[in-house]
């Protein structure tokens, strides 16, 4: 049986480990991004006729249109750019919920998971995970955990202010925040599906 210190040191070694993985997922990607998903599996509970998978893509689409302006960080998570992207991810959403509806209809077809779907309700969904992800990077930028010039989120274009409350300038911040949201949102996830299936067995 392990004493007091003995159990400390173990805990403190298992700590510096998932540190140590928690950096290499974080240099790999070049950022922190786990929170991310768990905002995307926490939306589930509120959103529960919406699929998983687009959810978790609308929760990590500003990181995806990142890709296409690899040097234009503005246009991406600057504050400006990042409502535009959310109000188009709503009227997308929106659209096309109303346009499978009506398609559906046309078959005669009354009885689909596409049919139980509320139209506003899931481009506001989506438009809040969406507009969420920079939110979280406004809390966490600047990432000073991997790039020590680093800077906050841009609000408007490139030489614009750049802004951010800084909580991945640490590794323990980062780790807390990132690691922290996830696993809440897969709690949140888990119970939703416990409760799901246990209205059906009733």
């Amino acid at each position: 049986m392990m004493n007091t210190s003995t159990s400390y040191s173990f805990y403190f070694m298992k700590l510096k480990q998932i540190m140590k993985f928690y950096k290499c997922i974080v240099q790999v990607f070049l950022m922190p991004f786990l929170a991310h998903f768990g905002t995307g599996f926490a939306a589930k509970r509120f959103a529960p006729k919406i699929s998983i998978w687009i959810l978790l893509i609308s929760s990590m689409l500003i990181d995806i249109i990142s890709l296409f302006f690899p040097t234009a960080t503005w246009a991406s998570h600057g504050l400006l750019m990042a409502l535009i992207w959310t109000i188009l991810a709503s009227l997308i959403s929106f659209t096309t919920v109303k346009f499978m509806q009506s398609s559906k209809r046309k078959h005669g077809v009354d009885e689909n998971e596409i049919m139980k779907l509320n139209a506003f309700h899931s481009s506001m969904m989506i438009g809040l995970l969406v507009f969420g992800h920079w939110i979280l990077d406004f809390i966490g930028w600047p990432l000073s955990v991997w790039l020590s010039n680093a800077e906050g989120v841009p609000f408007f274009f490139t030489n614009t202010p750049n802004y951010g409350l800084g909580l991945y300038s640490t590794w323990a911040g980062a780790l807390i925040t990132d690691i922290g949201v996830l696993i809440i949102g897969i709690i949140v996830y888990i119970n939703f599906r416990k409760n799901q299936a246990r209205k059906l067995d009733q």
